[in-house]
């Protein structure tokens, strides 16, 4: 629908590099929210990274393994570095255990 998120392709032009470099020092924080969206670019390196939209926010995953990990529409529990291009570095999915009796 007319909803749908529009991703800003100039996100490409980031620098995965400069970025780690960046938020080497960020102070982390734990998050908990849904993934809505996840999308695949590169960087000027050629170095691959995810932006990945959760509870209408956006964050960057430089980890493959990590990225693919994450399940668009469910719930996890993430911890992100802090910065200008908040990263998250942990994933696990939160709520699988509840089965409505």
């Amino acid at each position: 629908g007319d909803n749908e998120l529009t991703p800003n392709l100039d996100e490409t032009q980031i620098d995965a590099a400069q970025a780690a470099v960046n938020d080497s020092q960020a102070k982390t924080e734990s998050v908990a929210g849904i993934v809505e969206y996840m999308l695949k670019q590169k960087a000027k390196n050629n170095a691959t990274f995810w932006i990945a939209i959760v509870s209408g926010k956006k964050y960057y995953v430089w980890d493959d393994d990590l990225a693919t990990s994450m399940e668009t529409g469910k719930n996890h529990s993430f911890t992100i570095k802090e910065g200008e291009f908040p990263r998250i570095i942990n994933a696990t999915i939160i709520g699988e255990a509840t089965i409505p009796a």
